[in-house]
C-alpha cells in the first residue's frame, strides 16, 4: 500500500529493500492454517524504486529481491487466483484512512511492524478484531501488538476512504 490517490492504473516498480520494520520476532497466521504463516520474515516498510515507502497488503506474497512489482487498485485483490483469500468488505476505506491519518509519523521499527500488523487485521479479519483470535492472529512483542490495536481501532472508528488504495500483486 501506497500513501497516494487511488487510480484505476497499474504502477510497476522495482523492489529495492526494506525500510523500518521488523524481521524476525513474529508469527503471523491466516485461518490456523501452517500454509499461510508467516515465520517472522518482514513486516514493515517496503522500498521501490521511485515511489515513497509502501506496506504490503499481499499476506500470501513473498518478496524476493530483484523483482519487479505490479500496483494495483485494493478493489483488484481479490481477482488474484493465487490469493486464497479476499480482502474484507470495508476494509480498503479503514486501512486509506488508516495509512492517510499515520504514515507520516511512523519512525520506529515497533510503529513500522504494528502498522503491518494493522493493515493485514483490518484486510483480512471478519470476526471480531484483535491478534490471538479470530481469522488473522500475530504473536509478537506486546508493545508491537498494543500499538497495532491502537491503529486497528483508530481505522474501525474514523474510516475515510481517501488514503492509500493500492497493492502489490
Amino acid at each position: 500500500l501506497v500513501p497516494v490517490a487511488a487510480s484505476a492504473d497499474t504502477i510497476v516498480a522495482d523492489y529495492i529493500g526494506t525500510g523500518l520494520g521488523y524481521h524476525g520476532g513474529f508469527t503471523a497466521t491466516y485461518d490456523n492454517d501452517p500454509t499461510h504463516t508467516s515465520y517472522g520474515n518482514f513486516a514493515g516498510e517496503i522500498r521501490l524504486a521511485g515511489l515513497p515507502d509502501v506496506y504490503c497488503l499481499d499476506f500470501f506474497h513473498y518478496l524476493v529481491d530483484p523483482q519487479t512489482m505490479e500496483i494495483k487498485p485494493i478493489g483488484d485483490y481479490g481477482d488474484d487466483p493465487g490469493n486464497p483469500v479476499h480482502v474484507v468488505s470495508g476494509a480498503g476505506d479503514k486501512i486509506g484512512g488508516l495509512i492517510q491519518q499515520y504514515y507520516s509519523s511512523v519512525d520506529t521499527n515497533i510503529e513500522a511492524a504494528a502498522m503491518q500488523f494493522a493493515i493485514w487485521e483490518l484486510a483480512f479479519e471478519t470476526q471480531a478484531y484483535g491478534f490471538t483470535t479470530g481469522l488473522f492472529r500475530v504473536t509478537s512483542d506486546a508493545g508491537v501488538l498494543t500499538q497495532a490495536m491502537t491503529y486497528v481501532n483508530w481505522a474501525v472508528a474514523n474510516p475515510n476512504g481517501t488514503g492509500a488504495t493500492w497493492y502489490d500483486v
